[in-house]
């Protein structure tokens, strides 16, 4: 439910305001992983830059911890080209996964 029907449903009450806090922290978060994404093929990430983004996306998203272990991985592949598919693969993962 986008946030204009969340909004329009306030009189049935419900976790709808807990929700549109969640949805726009994980659109945060997925930015976050698409800015690292876009930045992995010519710069070395340090860990501390992507932890608290993989705390969150393991506290948060049910299958987190997958998607987290993932990410780490594929952020250590030597070759730049598959560095950048196999992170890219893995966000697209989490979108469809937080979009059900």
């Amino acid at each position: 439910m986008d946030k204009k029907n969340q909004l329009k449903n306030v009189a049935f009450g419900g976790d709808w305001s807990e929700s549109i806090k969640s949805n726009d922290e994980i659109s945060i978060i997925v930015k976050r992983l698409e800015n690292i994404y876009k930045r992995c093929s010519y710069e070395y990430i340090q860990d501390s830059e992507f932890n608290d983004i993989l705390d969150y996306v393991e506290d948060n998203i049910e299958k987190g911890e997958i998607f987290s272990r993932s990410f780490q991985k594929n952020l250590r592949h030597e070759d730049p080209l598959k560095r950048k598919s196999e992170l890219l693969k893995t966000i697209n993962l989490i979108k469809k996964w937080v979009r059900k």
